[in-house]
C-alpha cells in the first residue's frame, strides 16, 4: 500500500531546484491544507527566478532546510553554510522559521517569517499566531548576526511586528508567503500603497491558493520535465 501510494504521488512540477508532487497540489488547493517544505521551497524559487527577479542581488530568501541548519549549527560549520549565500551584500535577508528545535528529528507545526533589514540594522519577526515562534526567530537572529558584519554581535533584538492573525490552525504557511511578498514590495516597490492588513487577510489567503494552483498549471504546461496535469 505504501509503495502504491508513493507511485501514485507523481511529480506535478520540476522547477529549478524545486519539485512538487501531486499531493502538494492537493495541499495547496484544500482550504485546510498546511503548506509543507516543498511548497514553500517552490514559492521562494519562483520569487527569485521570475516574480521578483528584477530585484535579484538585493535580497536573499533562506529556505526551510537552510534555516533549520542555521538553528542547529554553529562556528565554522555555520560559516560554511552561510558563506555561499553572500548575505553581507544583501539589503534584505528573509528566513522561513518553524518551531522545530530538534537537531535530529524533522518536524514543526508552525511557520513564521524573520527579516533582517540592513538599512535599519534590525530583525523583524512576522508571526500570524501570537508570536508563538518568537524563541526560534531569536535563535536564528543570534546565529545570523555574527555573519552579517553588524555591530554588537553578542546581543540581538528581534522586533515582533504587528501581523495579521490566522483564523485557523493551518494557514500559517500561506500567511508567511504573503508577508514575504509584502516585505519585498515594501522595500523595493515604491508604488505599493496597500497596508499589510490589506495585503494579508482571509480573503487574500483563499485567493492565494487559487492563484498558486493556476501558476503551477501554467508552469507545468511549459515544462518538459513534468507529467502534464489534467483539469
Amino acid at each position: 500500500n505504501q509503495i502504491f501510494t508513493a507511485m501514485e504521488d507523481g511529480i506535478a512540477l520540476s522547477y529549478g531546484n524545486a519539485l512538487l508532487r501531486q499531493s502538494d497540489l492537493k495541499i495547496i488547493s484544500q482550504q485546510n491544507g498546511w503548506l509543507n517544505d516543498r511548497v514553500i521551497g517552490f514559492i521562494f524559487e519562483h520569487f527569485e527566478a521570475e516574480q521578483y527577479e528584477r530585484w535579484n542581488g538585493k535580497f536573499a530568501l533562506i529556505t526551510v532546510d537552510v534555516t533549520q541548519l542555521i538553528k542547529v549549527c554553529s562556528g565554522d560549520e555555520l560559516g560554511l553554510i552561510l558563506e555561499p549565500l553572500q548575505l553581507k551584500e544583501k539589503l534584505l535577508v528573509v528566513l522561513t522559521v518553524n518551531d522545530n528545535e530538534s537537531k535530529t528529528v524533522a518536524g514543526g507545526s508552525h511557520w513564521s517569517l524573520l527579516v533582517y533589514h540592513r538599512h535599519g540594522n534590525s530583525f523583524h519577526h512576522y508571526d500570524s499566531f501570537h508570536s508563538s515562534n518568537a524563541r526560534s526567530a531569536k535563535i536564528c537572529a543570534l546565529k545570523l548576526k555574527s555573519h552579517l558584519e553588524v555591530e554588537d554581535r553578542e546581543y540581538v533584538v528581534v522586533m515582533e511586528m504587528e501581523t495579521p492573525q490566522q483564523t485557523n490552525g493551518h494557514d500559517c504557511g500561506v500567511y508567511m508567503c504573503l508577508v514575504t511578498e509584502y516585505v519585498l514590495k515594501k522595500e523595493f516597490d515604491k508604488d505599493l500603497t496597500n497596508s499589510l492588513k490589506e495585503f494579508v487577510s482571509p480573503a487574500t489567503v483563499s485567493q492565494w491558493r487559487l492563484n498558486t494552483i493556476e501558476l503551477i498549471r501554467r508552469l507545468n504546461a511549459q515544462s518538459t520535465n513534468s507529467v502534464k496535469l489534467t483539469k
